[in-house]
């Protein structure tokens, strides 16, 4: 840890990939800096996970594509 840092109180943050859809990991609130990473098939399955737990906190779309980010970015129900 850098020294300037060092004083500090400070979480690591954690990723996480490959858990079930039912896992506490994915269905409950963290408070914490984390990130569940899932894969998905097509548009309509991203859209259907984000949309499917009832927290809506926060959300982002990595794609090369601006125009799809955005078309997927306004169907997603988080902040």
């Amino acid at each position: 840890m850098p020294e300037e840092l060092a004083g500090g109180a400070w979480v690591e943050p954690t990723i996480w990939t490959g858990l079930p859809d039912d896992s506490a990991v994915v269905t409950d609130e963290i408070f914490g800096p984390c990130v569940h990473l899932c894969p998905f098939d097509s548009e309509e399955e991203a859209i259907e996970l984000a949309n499917s737990l009832p927290y809506g906190l926060a959300s982002a779309i990595w794609s090369e594509n601006i125009t799809r980010a955005h078309r997927v970015a306004g169907q997603v129900e988080a902040a």
